[in-house]
């Protein structure tokens, strides 16, 4: 009498990019390696420049990393209209932050 064998499953051998879900670990891993980049860069251009033209910059870094992280990590849409205003923003601290200008509450 001839044996039957059943054939297993056609599987592939690793788990396809678009079905694979990232674990929950994995994910913040990420995120405290990249906000942990970010945070020393900002302090390497705090020690390395005066405040007055560091702090437009990490805060114009942070706001795009921000950005960034939600549109990559939690698939948030990032329209023209997100992005003019990320820019204006960006372009809003670095104006109101510049050397010379007045200070808001006239001191």
């Amino acid at each position: 009498m001839a044996e039957t064998r059943a054939r297993p499953a056609e599987r592939p051998l690793s788990p396809h990019v678009q079905i694979y879900r990232w674990p929950v670990t994995m994910g913040t891993s990420i995120l405290h390696r990249i906000t942990g980049f970010g945070l020393a860069l900002g302090i390497w251009l705090i020690g390395r420049y005066s405040v007055s033209v560091a702090y437009p910059i990490v805060v114009g870094l942070s706001l795009v990393m921000l950005a960034a992280i939600s549109a990559l990590a939690l698939g948030e849409m990032l329209t023209p209209l997100k992005l003019a205003g990320t820019g204006l923003i960006v372009a809003g601290v670095a104006v109101l932050t510049r050397p010379g200008t007045p200070s808001v509450s006239g001191v």
